[in-house]
C-alpha cells in the first residue's frame, strides 16, 4: 500500500512524553507523544479529535535497528520529518531519525 505524506518540515525536533505504543501492519513502530506546550502548534484538528491531542510518531522498520524504541511514560526528544498524513489527516513525525532522553 502506498502511503503519501505532505512534508511540512524536512527535520523537526519536538519534546514530550510517550503515552501509547503499537506496531503497525506495515512494520512501523508507532507511538503517540503528548507534546510539550511549546510544540502544540504541531497538532492539527485531526490530532486534537482522533488522536486526543497527541502527535503520531512512526519509526520505520529500516530505522528500528538504529533508533531506540521508547517506552510509555518516557520523556523524549524526537527528530524526524514533520508531515501531514494524507490518508488519515493527522500530523506526524515520520520517519523518525533520532530519539534522545529529554529533560
Amino acid at each position: 500500500k502506498n502511503h503519501l505524506d505532505i512534508i511540512k518540515a524536512e527535520g523537526l525536533t519536538v519534546t514530550g512524553v510517550v503515552v501509547e505504543t503499537s506496531r503497525s501492519a506495515d512494520g512501523n513502530f508507532t507511538f503517540r507523544l503528548r507534546v510539550d506546550l511549546a510544540y502544540n502548534w504541531t497538532l492539527n484538528d485531526v490530532n486534537r479529535s482522533r488522536l486526543r491531542n497527541y502527535l503520531q510518531i512512526e519509526i520505520t522498520p529500516a530505522d528500528q535497528g538504529t533508533v531506540a524504541t521508547p517506552t510509555i511514560g518516557a520523556r523524549i526528544a524526537v527528530t524526524g520529518a514533520y508531515v501531514e498524513d494524507i490518508a488519515r489527516g493527522w500530523n506526524a513525525i515520520h520517519p523518525v531519525w533520532q530519539i534522545d532522553p529529554a529533560r
